[in-house]
């Protein structure tokens, strides 16, 4: 089958969230892998579930997904769903030396601990909503991932991305990625959410994935391809200048109703696209500050996102 979207060169499409039989998936991990290839995706992340130091589950299906890993052409990310009872966090490209009882804050600390040039080891909190409610208003630090969409409520969704963008607003540098926490390939196909990130010309491999997914240079799809750039720069990209030129380009596989310049939390501007999937658009916004990201939204009568690129930030005076 031809795929009906393409990416764009630099760009690599992932899954960072999945299950085999070795924690409550249905299939064995070679063939995640199978069925991620075949969605088209060009990256996944197998994560478990496990906490503690004893997790043989997690790391046999790391043993028997890993050779099927080809650098530079689809990637098998190793990870650990760290499910605790008050949380779960999504380990990527490794696993968590700390105990099933240590809070997420002493997680995302060891997982800082752990990481390395050789090895970049980052931290998501997965559906903060679901897991860890009790835990929303705590100061935590240092978190440099949340996962949104896993839900198939859009009430959820939504009370999950305002939380997102709460943090943003207060200063905290958490960027946001998705997967489908599939557990079954034909009832929950992978990639249906996935994320995107722009790797340019350095190699597909699982640390350079990791690196991109922390510096928050991607976004987030589930039927849409959305490239943003202020002043020509990246998402996860700080820059000075006050003026600022955003550039949106979006495929969709879905009609697209209109895609949203969200500045610190609010619509700064929309472009009406009245159904079509395919866009090109530029605003210039004098005096910005802040942040600022873009949103592709579905041309239903409750728009829904298809699309949502991670922030842009202005640096202060």
């Amino acid at each position: 089958m031809r795929p009906k979207l393409r990416r764009t060169p630099g760009w690599y499409g992932g899954d960072c969230h999945s299950h085999s039989l070795y924690s409550d998936g249905s299939f064995t991990p070679v063939q995640v892998v199978e069925a991620a290839r075949g969605e088209g995706l060009d990256w996944i992340v197998l994560s478990d579930h496990g906490a503690g130091h004893d997790i043989p589950t997690v790391l046999k299906a790391h043993e028997e997904a890993l050779p099927y890993s080809e650098p530079g052409k689809f990637v098998v990310i190793p990870g650990e769903e760290f499910s605790a009872s008050g949380f779960h966090a999504n380990i990527i490209n490794g696993t968590a030396k700390v105990l099933a009882t240590d809070s997420l804050q002493q997680l995302i600390n060891a997982t800082h601990d752990a990481d390395t040039k050789e090895q970049p080891l980052t931290v998501a909190w997965n559906h903060p909503l679901g897991h860890g409610k009790e835990l929303l208003d705590d100061d935590l630090t240092r978190l440099p991932l949340v996962e949104l969409w896993n839900t198939q409520e859009p009430s959820e969704e939504l009370e999950t991305t305002l939380l997102w963008w709460s943090w943003l607003g207060r200063g905290k540098r958490v960027f946001a990625e998705t997967g489908t926490d599939s557990h079954h390939r034909a009832a929950n196909p992978y990639g249906h959410r996935r994320t995107y990130v722009y790797l340019g010309d350095t190699p597909l491999t699982a640390a350079n994935i990791v690196r991109a997914l922390r510096g928050g240079r991607s976004f987030l799809s589930r039927g849409a391809l959305l490239y943003y750039t202020v002043n020509g720069e990246l998402p996860g990209s700080t820059i000075s200048n006050h003026r600022i030129q955003i550039c949106v380009e979006m495929d969709s596989a879905i009609p697209v109703g209109r895609i949203d310049i969200i500045g610190n939390g609010v619509v700064a501007w929309s472009f009406d696209v009245g159904g079509a999937e395919h866009f090109t658009g530029e605003i210039t916004i004098d005096d910005a500050e802040g942040w600022y990201l873009a949103q592709v939204m579905d041309a239903g009568e409750e728009a829904q996102p298809l699309a949502m690129s991670n922030p842009i930030f202005i640096e202060s005076e």
